[in-house]
């Protein structure tokens, strides 16, 4: 049996803490981000430097301005997934990502193709956390704030103006690909404004509704949003 979950939704709703707390209630899983993977890659660093060379001309156009494409990040998921799978590994999180129709498209197609060439039972799900602009304002002002004052450098993803970016691309990109998944019934949206074990309860929930296994949820969260 192999399980999907993909989590999606607008910056600093919550997407990795979220699938850090839900990996830990599957054995055998793994959280995975793709651009961990890129940049793992790029820089040869972590458990990902092996796949420089599948990155090399997305590393020369991304350095020109251009951006990396979708057959690179399938390739490389596709990679990690298959090896992950032959060590043991049979639940797969992921966070940001498909991130626009075109890689829907792509994993559609793709998870298809693992079920009949691993011949396995295959879930998956696509997950939608829900939050407010004003809310995901809020906090990213506290995170920098609280940043600031303990004298540590504000997350880059935090600055106003990569935040402006990442909202920008999130309504450009990401948000049609979820009003589809919505729109014809594929995806499981979960509130985020509430606290994170309100959230993780509600998600869990969701996902016991979808099939997947009861999940514990005698957790101790983290703090980190």
């Amino acid at each position: 049996m192999l399980r999907f979950v993909f989590i999606n939704g607008p910056p600093s709703a919550g997407k990795d803490t979220q699938a850090d707390l839900l990996k830990q209630q599957f054995p055998h899983s793994s959280r995975i981000s793709t651009g961990d993977i890129y940049r793992g890659a790029r820089d040869k660093k972590g458990r990902y430097r092996y796949y420089w060379d599948s990155v090399q001309e997305d590393i020369k156009r991304a350095e020109e301005g251009g951006l990396i494409q979708d057959e690179t990040i399938l390739g490389l998921v596709d990679t990690v997934v298959r090896k992950a799978y032959a060590l043991g590994t049979n639940t797969f999180v992921f966070t940001g990502f498909p991130r626009t129709i075109a890689q829907l498209r792509h994993v559609d197609r793709w998870l298809k193709e693992l079920k009949e060439q691993l011949r396995t039972d295959l879930k998956h799900a696509f997950v939608e956390l829900v939050l407010d602009d004003h809310i995901a304002e809020q906090r990213r002002q506290i995170r920098y704030k609280q940043a600031l004052d303990a004298g540590k450098t504000p997350r880059s993803d935090d600055v106003p103006e990569k935040v402006r970016k990442r909202f920008h691309e999130f309504y450009k990109n990401t948000e049609p690909m979820l009003t589809e998944l919505r729109e014809s019934g594929r995806s499981i949206t979960v509130g985020a404004a509430k606290s994170i074990p309100e959230v993780f309860h509600d998600l869990a929930t969701s996902l016991e509704g979808a099939s997947f296994q009861e999940i514990e949820r005698s957790f101790r969260p983290t703090e980190r949003r």
